[in-house]
């Protein structure tokens, strides 16, 4: 993922009682892309020449929250609302760094977190809400109707 300002896989890695929490200052893409990259002496992404944009419009993919780039959406897409979709439950909570033109222009930009919770079942409903679901009662993929998944026969190693 090639995080940390010099692209050496620095990292926050806290651990608490019911989660571990990953810290990216910044993660190898999407942070990059708001900051700049100081290695290629490039600047962020949003601003001249590149000019490229942010979310604008509230989303359940940018947590309603105008500001994310759009290469960080996917994160929320996968991590949260297909899993929950799926499991009933997010595979890794996503708090993306939210581009402010001022704070990036003297160097400044939050860092990307990742929480991932020991028992995925009790992930506060708070982070569900904000991807405009609700917690539900039951999990797993039967208890939200996911399909079957394929049985894998041969392309894999040791799949036929």
């Amino acid at each position: 993922h090639l995080v940390g300002p010099e692209r050496t896989g620095d990292m926050e890695l806290i651990e608490l009682d019911d989660r571990f929490v990953l810290r990216f200052d910044p993660c190898g893409s999407g942070g990059r892309t708001l900051r700049g990259d100081p290695i290629e002496g490039t600047g962020p992404r949003m601003q001249p020449p590149y000019d490229w944009t942010v979310t604008e419009e509230k989303h359940s993919w940018n947590h309603y929250t105008p500001g994310v780039c759009l290469y960080c959406t996917h994160c929320i897409i996968l991590m949260e609302e297909m899993p929950m979709d799926r499991f009933g439950y997010p595979v890794r909570v996503i708090d993306p760094p939210l581009y402010d033109a001022d704070r990036t222009a003297v160097g400044e930009a939050p860092k990307c977190q990742w929480q991932m919770f020991k028992d995925p079942t009790q992930v506060p409903a708070e982070y569900y809400e904000r991807v405009g679901r609700t917690k539900p009662t039951s999990f797993g993929s039967k208890a939200h109707g996911a399909r079957e998944l394929p049985v894998i026969t041969s392309g894999l190693p040791g799949a036929g």
